[in-house]
């Protein structure tokens, strides 16, 4: 028989979400119409659905406390404008936490603008690291991308679903 285990947690070093004026910035950025790439002869279809997520996350990081600041439908031009305002931002220095969200379309290490322009992924992160944006220096920054990064399927995978716990019968 197998006996339940639970992995205590409480030893492992944790990060102070308290140690500056607020919890955290959550930056969303969701690309769902792509009228203006199509437009400019790009083929891109609408992402029907991406609000819902986006929603679900801007209500996810409401709940943790964090300030939540939401875009939609950048062109390129705006996305780096957007990007330069938050590293430059002066009170960044007043969040424990970073956590940028971007829901696109995506290929080739780059998310598609809806202009149908390309955005570098790294151009975004390296944006927000210390030497580039010192007010995020010693906190989390978390990016979350949700976007195609080329033309490859991915195909479905089964998974099986442990039991969270069991008792000992002996």
């Amino acid at each position: 028989a197998r006996s339940s285990h639970r992995s205590d947690f409480s030893a492992l070093p944790s990060y102070n979400m308290t140690n500056r004026r607020h919890k955290g910035i959550c930056l969303i950025i969701n690309n769902e119409d792509y009228v203006k790439a199509r437009s400019n002869h790009k083929e891109f279809k609408d992402r029907r659905g991406s609000s819902r997520d986006a929603d679900s996350i801007k209500e996810l990081f409401a709940k943790l406390g964090f300030y939540v600041e939401y875009q939609k439908n950048l062109t390129k031009a705006k996305m780096d404008k957007l990007v330069d305002m938050m590293v430059n931002f002066q009170g960044l220095n007043t969040y424990s936490c970073f956590v940028a969200v971007f829901l696109s379309h995506g290929e080739n290490e780059c998310l598609n603008c809806v202009d149908g322009q390309d955005k570098k992924i790294d151009d975004i992160i390296n944006a927000f690291k210390g030497d580039n944006c010192p007010a995020l220096n010693g906190i989390p920054k978390w990016f979350i991308i949700q976007a195609c990064r080329g033309k490859d399927f991915n195909y479905e995978v089964s998974i099986q679903h442990d039991a969270l716990e069991t008792k000992d019968t002996t």
